[in-house]
């Protein structure tokens, strides 16, 4: 059977190359986009740094606190159940860099699409067919956007999905299972994932026996993680479900009366407006990405619920864009689907689908990924980083614990104490900002440089309060840098603030 195998591998060790060198390619790419974003300061505290801080704790003092979030340290399972961070650990030790999460994740999403190629494969999907489902899947914009975004654990969700959904084609119970295992260790919700691979594997192999274990093991794990282990971890809820009204507050509205909860559902699902995405132009984009084809095997979109469900729910409406990262592990269960969709169809029919594939294809590189291959040779060509300032500034704070603008802060985030500006900055030793007077022209998978969710406005009376504290002075100032420590100044900053200031006003001044 080994010499069959590698016969069949010698066969068509062309088309093995050929995918290895796509993936590669995927990889590098992304990889040089995410690294532009992260140098020129579009990435955020909040996810990048959240995770280095994290495993910074970890590392160096055997805990999972974080302190981004809330005024207070919080164990980060409490916040997102995410144990397969900590895989990264061992190589976080021995090279603790930014630059190492985000190259995982484009490794991931790359390694993604080739274990979409055998699950299709698996699935009775001849070369030519799982090929086209491999590349719509590295060109899909919900793809790419997470690819190129900050660094987020879903990017081995996605990874463990594609091995899951291998396995469970190619009638691998065991394999499945252990996949499924490592996919509970990305978020607290994938046991609703589990559950639907459960009753895939019943609907698809009729062994119900099996596929009932998979659906009980599933909701069981995703009850004991939400309602038990995180509220513990977190004062008797979970984050997400507090009603504070912020970033955060993206659940809370199902525990409101009856009547507000299905205006809420309504508005969710239905309405579309500036501020809200709804939920049913989100699932048509998604399902648009496979040609609707996944509407023809309807059970085969089980194993994405739980990402659906999270973010239909969520009245964040940022989780149902195509210029994040919240769906990329739902694209390779709807590819999976639209090809068992696919099947279904007669021989003619099927070839012409296969041409409306490769069409689509073509249309998404020239209209998304041609776009924005330009605008990584734009931005690699003026990319440079300020690792010198960086490591000064660093030099400058010690351990201190800190307030950072939110752009900037992963790069100061491997310490205990750290804050996104202006939270924190009331009782840290030092506040750091990077401030800009011109405004950027950004592209949409780039964030603005002001700080997370607070306007320019008010950002700058931040500043300006923080000038004029008597406990607080100026430490360094080399525009746009400016670090303030807690503490008397050492000589008269009268000169210095002033300069500060007008370049505030000179901000001001250019803000739309």
């Amino acid at each position: 059977m080994f010499a069959m195998h590698l016969k069949r591998i010698y066969r068509n060790h062309g088309t093995y190359i050929a995918l290895l060198a796509c993936a590669l390619i995927h990889a590098i790419i992304t990889f040089i986009y995410a690294l532009t974003r992260l140098y020129t300061y579009k990435n955020s505290v909040m996810d990048t740094g959240l995770s280095d801080q994290v495993l910074w704790n970890f590392i160096h003092h055997n805990t999972l606190v974080t302190t981004l979030y809330g005024t207070t340290p919080q164990n980060w399972f409490g916040f997102h159940f995410s144990p397969v961070l900590l895989l990264l650990a061992p190589f976080y030790t021995l090279w603790p860099h930014l630059e190492l999460l985000q190259l995982a994740q484009s490794a991931c999403f790359a390694v993604t699409g080739l274990a979409l190629f055998y699950a299709l494969k698996a699935a009775g999907a001849n070369n030519k067919e799982a090929w086209v489902g491999s590349i719509l899947y590295w060109i899909n914009p919900f793809v790419l956007s997470a690819a190129i975004w900050d660094f987020h654990e879903i990017c081995f969700a996605a990874f463990f999905i594609g091995v899951a959904l291998w396995a469970l084609c190619a009638k691998r119970f065991t394999i499945m299972l252990f996949a499924l295992t490592l996919l509970l260790l990305c978020k607290e919700h994938y046991g609703l994932s589990i559950a639907g691979f459960g009753l895939l594997w019943g609907v698809r192999y009729h062994e119900w026996k099996r596929a009932c274990i998979v659906i009980g093991l599933g909701l069981a794990v995703l009850f004991l993680i939400l309602f038990i282990i995180m509220p513990a971890l977190h004062g008797g809820t979970h984050f997400m479900f507090v009603h504070d009204g912020g970033a955060m507050d993206r659940y809370s509205w199902m525990h409101t009366p009856w009547p507000e909860r299905i205006a809420t559902l309504y508005h969710l699902l239905c309405e579309q407006t500036r501020q809200n995405i709804s939920g049913i132009a989100y699932i048509f984009s998604l399902l648009l990405s496979s040609l609707l084809l996944p509407l023809a095997a309807i059970f085969y979109i089980a194993p994405a619920g739980a990402d659906l469900l999270a973010n239909l729910l969520s009245s964040n409406a940022s989780q149902r864009s195509i210029l994040l990262y919240h769906s990329a592990t739902i694209i390779p269960i709807f590819l999976v689907a639209a090809h068992q969709g696919y099947t279904k169809f007669g021989r003619n029919i099927r070839k012409k689908l296969l041409w409306i594939s490769i069409a689509c294809l073509s249309f998404i590189t020239c209209t998304f990924v041609l776009p924005l291959s330009f605008s990584i040779v734009n931005q690699t060509i003026q990319l440079s980083t300020e690792e010198d300032i960086h490591t000064h500034i660093r030099s400058l704070l010690s351990s201190n614990s800190v307030s950072a603008q939110t752009n900037i802060g992963m790069f100061f985030s491997q310490r205990t104490d750290l804050y996104p500006f202006p939270e924190g900055a009331d009782k840290a030793d030092a506040a750091i900002l990077y401030l800009t007077s011109i405004p950027l022209s950004l592209s949409p998978l780039d964030k603005p440089e002001t700080p997370y969710h607070i306007s320019a406005q008010n950002y700058l009376l931040h500043v300006r309060t923080l000038l004029h504290n008597p406990d607080m002075h100026i430490t360094y100032w080399q525009k746009p840098w400016l670090v303030i420590m807690r503490g008397k100044p050492e000589h008269n900053e009268d000169a210095i603030k002033g300069d500060i200031l007008r370049y505030l006003n000179v901000i001001e001044k250019a803000l739309p």
